[in-house]
């Protein structure tokens, strides 16, 4: 959900049986109002095309020569005190 407490007013122009459906929601008390649900369903649909963007990063980092080359440094320098506190697999 927005984590601002200001709202601001937006028209939008839907499929009629979209909106019949998510009326009958609204009406049947699985949610409280048509505000709610399109804020509710923005929020949840806008979080996943973050994740999906940062999954493309992922992605994109997981194939850079700079990127890889700074995770192994990273994993270089911490190397003996790694091995200071684990006991290594046998």
């Amino acid at each position: 959900m927005a984590t601002s407490s200001t709202k601001k007013k937006a028209t939008f122009v839907l499929d009629a049986s979209l909106l019949a459906a998510a009326q009958g929601f609204v009406q049947g008390g699985a949610i409280k109002s048509m505000n709610a649900l399109m804020e509710q369903a923005l929020s949840e649909f806008l979080a996943k095309l973050q994740a999906h963007e940062m999954q493309q990063a992922l992605v994109a980092a997981s194939t850079d020569p700079l990127f890889l080359a700074d995770i192994n440094e990273v994993l270089r320098d911490f190397d003996v005190g790694d091995q200071e506190h684990w006991e290594p697999e046998t």
